[in-house]
């Protein structure tokens, strides 16, 4: 009798564990350059310095009502010459946000082209995972 009490407390609850769970269908994003503000999807970005004007970033879409803390984790690769797990990365928080959010990055002249992922985090839980590579530009804006 117990366990079948037990049973029945944990399938009702079980719908609620999820609750406040962040999942990647919850929060539309799209990444890519940033031009005027608006997120030009793509996967491949120009290897331009900030001096240069050259955005990339992402947006999400959050719910209008209450506040969402948005944050990431940034991958690129290390230093030539340099092996290391951990050496390449920073965790940034980008603040609480509601509605359309969209955060802008820029490269520095002395980062490299290779292969780079940003892991998007709403509510301290990860979202998704974006990767994406820097290549040599023809040309920059």
């Amino acid at each position: 009798m117990k366990k079948k009490i037990v049973l029945t407390v944990l399938a009702l609850l079980a719908p609620l564990s999820t609750v406040g769970t962040a999942q990647a269908a919850d929060y539309p994003i799209s990444f890519g350059e940033v031009k005027n503000g608006v997120v030009i999807p793509g996967r491949t970005l120009k290897m331009c310095a900030k001096s240069t004007g050259y955005v990339f970033g992402f947006e999400i879409l959050l719910p209008e009502t209450g506040t969402h803390e948005v944050g990431g984790d940034l991958n690129w690769p290390p230093p030539t010459g340099v092996t290391c797990a951990s050496c390449a990365h920073a965790m940034d928080s980008y603040g609480t946000h509601s509605g359309r959010f969209v955060k802008r990055f820029t490269l520095e002249p002395d980062q490299q082209a290779g292969d780079y992922s940003l892991t998007i985090f709403v509510d301290r839980q990860p979202l998704t995972t974006v990767k994406f590579k820097v290549a040599p530009a023809d040309s920059c804006p």
